[in-house]
């Protein structure tokens, strides 16, 4: 392929599977954010799952493209139910064309799931980057792993978003350690704005003394939402000061579960009815984080969560389980690692946490430091062009 000249806009092709769901989007977001000038890259996005054209990443990219197969439609649907096969070729044909359009120097596989277009775009000759923001259980036991070799394979540059990432695809899935590039998060002051201080402390009925202790993650087992309930028992017990726990992300399509009916009945089985509150899904999630005195991340799994750094910036002290690239940014500094990821040792850290004033400040001071030392979105963009540039050489 004929080289372009350094300082020649790069065009790049983002296969992105759902455009308006998770961070892997929003880390995207974060980063073309910074780099929206024409003089650097040229981003166009194609969507494997999308009825929706009109979202914030579409506002960000030259043209984006989803074909009348990736609408929630009855044809849509009629069609996978009548030859999974035929909807896969067309939406691969449809790949095929966009790439013929938009003529890409490189093209950008956001996320290592297996998706009609991210197969098409393996088969394109051209450079591949893949950004892999997922490991562990969610990748072995989803993904076949014939696919994620493929990708290894053909890809030229296999960014992660954590060391604990990057390690776990080179162990389990033999990716070479010269191909990975780490790009932590990253965060956006832009996205973590607040425009109503005091909303959520007023909507959870604060006393003036009152300590709030908050979650923003979907409401469910995955991200331990069962584990932080047990945990608020424990805490309960113990506490000698008000305290009031907030989970903001639950999804309407959540309420109807098994699970959340089973939590909502864990809650009232123990009185939490008032001490503890799950909150609706919300973009505005700066308000949320000025509200809240301490931030808790119970997960059974983390590849490198973007809403711990997002409490950083908002000097709030950290409570999270040590799993996947936590403890890159998260240590006794900054707040504290449940090294034995049980509910016993999660109340043990809001505590520890809520118990000191001086603590929690501290704390807060220095995570807001990390971050905008390391994985803020301006910091990180410098990187992350640079790779786009040496693959597209």
């Amino acid at each position: 392929m004929k080289k372009k000249q350094a300082d020649t806009p790069k065009r790049i092709l983002f296969v992105v599977p759902r455009p308006t769901r998770g961070g892997a989007t929003q880390v995207l977001l974060n980063l073309l954010e910074q780099v929206s000038s024409p003089k650097t890259i040229i981003p166009f996005a194609i969507y494997n799952d999308s009825s929706v054209l009109n979202d914030a990443l579409s506002q960000l990219v030259e043209k984006s493209f989803a074909s009348t197969l990736d609408k929630r439609s009855r044809m849509r649907n009629a069609l996978i139910k009548l030859s999974t096969f035929t909807y896969h070729f067309l939406k691969r044909k449809y790949c095929k064309w966009v790439c013929d359009r938009v003529k890409p120097d490189v093209i950008y596989i956001n996320t290592v799931n297996d998706t009609p277009h991210a197969r098409q775009a393996i088969q394109m000759q051209l450079p591949i980057i893949v950004h892999a923001h997922e490991m562990d259980f969610l990748v072995t036991l989803r993904i076949k792993e014939s696919w994620i070799q493929q990708l290894a394979a053909k890809a030229s540059a296999w960014i992660v978003c954590s060391k604990a990432v990057g390690e776990f695809y080179n162990t389990t899935y033999g990716v070479p350690f010269e191909k990975i590039k780490l790009l932590h998060g990253p965060a956006s002051l832009a996205r973590t704005i607040s425009t109503q201080q005091g909303y959520y402390r007023a909507a959870l009925n604060c006393p003036p003394q009152c300590l709030v202790v908050g979650v923003s993650a979907s409401f469910t087992y995955l991200k331990g939402a069962d584990t932080f309930i047990k945990a608020i028992i424990l805490a309960k017990q113990a506490a000698t000061i008000p305290v009031r726990f907030a989970w903001l992300g639950l999804d309407t399509s959540a309420q109807e579960t098994t699970f959340y009916k089973s939590m909502k009945e864990l809650i009232t089985q123990n009185g939490l009815q008032h001490e503890l509150s799950i909150l609706p899904s919300t973009s505005t999630v700066g308000d949320f984080y000025i509200d809240i005195d301490v931030f808790v991340l119970p997960s059974r799994t983390e590849a490198f969560p973007l809403s711990i750094l997002e409490a950083m910036l908002y000097a709030k002290p950290i409570v999270a389980m040590d799993v996947g690239g936590i403890r890159e940014v998260v240590d006794e500094t900054t707040g504290y690692l449940v090294k034995d990821r049980t509910a016993e040792g999660l109340a043990a850290g809001i505590l520890y946490m809520l118990e000191s004033e001086e603590r929690r400040r501290e704390a807060g001071r220095r995570g807001r430091e990390r971050v905008l030392e390391q994985f803020e979105a301006e910091v990180q963009a410098k990187k992350w062009i640079q790779i786009l540039e040496e693959v597209s050489q």
